[in-house]
């Protein structure tokens, strides 16, 4: 059953909405609020609506607080903004690794022009080094769900592989998208860019080119469908990615295809608790693989079990489950004291959470069902914070029965 059908079944009223007032929206244009709502004026207002929503709106990670009622024939939507220009002064350890500290500055606009658009700068030193400038546009002008970004980088990264020693790679990108949300949950885009990697001492093996230098195009194409409730942290609803990228084209040196997929379910149990599962894998074919396109399990994607631990290829499956129970489910505190509105309204959770993860890595030249298949379960607590933060304390067994305690700062899916 869809999601539209599911909302209009059994109307928990009569009345039908002639009016919609947005309250609180002191930046924010009142159609990027609209464009995100399933009711507008001729309908008939139901709870599951009004939920639905609101879930809506609050996904859009522009308002600390988003309430949803009727009021004779007006539907009200009443927001509680953030504050959306964030200058941040950055500071960690790269992989959890405290020999590896980088720190850094930024600033960054969440809401320019009001528009849900994201234009920020930030720069970084230390282990890693990096300067970017990145510009987001979800709905590009106002009659149209036309999709923009534009994203400009420079960093110094150590390389991740175990391979040929540690060294440093130079990386220059330039990436641009088009793309186009078709109703509420689908959005296609295209993304062409240009990438260049350099190592200061060309060593066989680091890059494909003979003068430790790659420079290639690159053309993608990627499908989004989202019906989570919340995407800072779902306890029901459907993420469906997938994208095909081709990073050459009929190159010499550099000729690589790569697919990539996610697929997550949540099934809600009750309000605020649920089951999910996800499935994620991606896929490397073409020509020779230089060692920046390997990917691993320890960075970007953790089997938990093996949090702390490190596995390399070119190829990787993954299967993931949790359920998700609260101990404190979501709920607002009230800073009173503080004159801005931005600041007077936070949204924090607690939560148990237990899990199973289970995956494989390989490279193209290894048979699959050779590979040793990574698994861990385990539990914890995960606390959700303002702004979309989310704390994590678990711990984890593996199949060799070693136990292993982290804390992450992350949703894991």
């Amino acid at each position: 059953m869809g999601i539209s059908s599911f909302l209009y079944a059994q109307s928990d009223s009569t009345d039908v909405i002639a009016h919609i007032e947005i309250r609180g929206a002191r930046i924010t244009q009142p159609y990027i609020i609209l464009r995100e709502m399933s009711l507008h004026v001729g309908d008939t207002v139901t709870d599951a609506a009004l939920e639905h929503d609101k879930n809506r709106i609050y996904n859009l990670e522009l308002f600390n607080r988003v309430e949803l009622y009727q009021t004779n024939d007006t539907l009200v939507v009443d927001v509680v903004e953030r504050w959306y220009i964030l200058p941040s002064l950055i500071f960690g350890f790269q992989y959890d690794d405290f020999s590896k500290m980088y720190y850094g500055v930024g600033i960054s606009h969440q809401n320019f022009r009001g528009r849900n658009e994201e234009i920020g700068v930030s720069a970084g030193f230390g282990y890693d080094g990096w300067l970017n400038f990145n510009f987001y546009a979800p709905n590009f002008t106002p009659n149209d769900d036309i999709i923009s970004s534009l994203n400009l980088a420079y960093q110094k990264v150590h390389n991740l592989s175990s391979s040929y020693g540690e060294y440093e790679n130079t990386n220059y990108s330039i990436h641009f998208s088009l793309g186009k949300r078709i109703g509420l949950y689908h959005r296609i885009q295209a993304t062409i860019g240009y990438d260049s990697w350099s190592v200061d001492e060309s060593i066989t093996g680091r890059t494909l080119s003979s003068s430790g230098k790659d420079s290639y195009p690159m053309l993608a194409l990627s499908y989004r469908y989202d019906t989570r409730n919340s995407i800072e942290y779902t306890t029901e609803g459907a993420l469906v990615k997938c994208s095909v990228s081709k990073y050459g084209l009929n190159d010499k040196t550099v000729n690589l295809l790569r697919y990539d997929y996610d697929v997550r379910h949540f099934w809600g149990i009750r309000k605020y608790s649920g089951f999910g599962l996800r499935s994620a894998g991606s896929f490397l074919g073409g020509g020779l693989v230089p060692p920046y396109f390997h990917t691993f399990f320890g960075y970007n994607e953790h089997i938990r079990g093996h949090y702390n631990l490190s596995y390399e290829g070119e190829c990787l499956m993954m299967l993931s489950s949790e359920l998700r129970l609260p101990i404190l489910s979501p709920r607002y505190f009230s800073l009173p004291f503080i004159q801005r509105s931005e600041f007077t309204q936070m949204r924090y959770g607690l939560y148990w959470a237990f899990f199973a993860d289970a995956g494989k890595i390989w490279y193209r030249t290894q048979r699959i069902d050779r590979r040793p298949l990574l698994v861990g379960y385990g539990g914890g607590f995960h606390a959700l914070l303002p702004y979309s933060m989310c704390i994590r304390f678990e711990i984890a067994i593996n199949e060799d029965r070693e136990v292993e305690f982290y804390f992450a700062w992350d949703v894991p899916f």
